[in-house]
């Protein structure tokens, strides 16, 4: 989305406003990565004044966290999550694919990654780095014990196999970030097949 058509928004409610600062910061974030990312560079993205939007958010590290905070909440209330109808490993291929499917570049996954090395030791965004992981967690759960009630798979404990699967996917993307050699929503998707392999309803098991 270009500058001309967020400026636009800005006259709107405070919630789409929100939505279009942290829209912003996220775009320059995966373009230039956090230790060179700046307010300015924010606001040329949203079309308005450096100072605008430091008296609302003040420095960058405080837009951070409340554009973490914001987008925990919609992962937390399963706001992005593509539709759960038909097949449940479908639906969680979907899941797996649409949460990397934004990145382009081994670049773009380093410098989404890079507020978290800032932020190590900061309690808040662990917690919510934490309730991030333990909220895939509980969804990926959630589509596996369906997938085990309608007979696609045939697993015991969908719970371990939910972290696994997600342990696994977190591995891949800190892998890929320095050697990729294919986009990785299909590195992904094949790290989804793996783990789910030996679990699969066949004509043989």
């Amino acid at each position: 989305m270009s500058t001309a058509d967020r400026s636009p928004r800005l006259g709107r409610p405070r919630q789409v406003e929100d939505e279009a600062v942290f829209d912003a910061m996220a775009t320059v974030l995966l373009r230039v990565g956090w230790a060179r990312m700046t307010i300015g560079q924010v606001a040329a993205e949203l079309g308005v004044t450096p100072a605008a939007l430091r008296q609302r958010f003040g420095a960058k590290r405080a837009l951070f966290t409340a554009f973490y905070a914001w987008h925990t909440e919609r992962l937390e209330s399963g706001q992005d999550e593509p539709p759960h109808e038909g097949p449940a490993l479908d639906a969680l291929r979907a899941m797996a694919s649409q949460s990397v499917g934004f990145i382009e570049t081994p670049e773009q996954m380093r410098h989404a990654m890079s507020p978290l090395i800032e932020f190590e030791d900061d309690p808040a965004i662990q917690r919510m780095t934490r309730a991030r992981f333990a909220s895939a967690v509980e969804r990926t759960t959630a589509l596996l014990e369906r997938a085990a009630g309608n007979g696609e798979i045939i697993c015991a404990d969908p719970g371990a196999l939910a972290k696994q699967l997600q342990n696994c996917l977190v591995g891949t993307s800190l892998v890929w970030s320095f050697d990729a050699g294919r986009p990785i929503a299909d590195e992904a998707l094949d790290m989804v097949e793996q783990v789910l392999a030996p679990y699969l309803r066949t004509p043989d098991h």
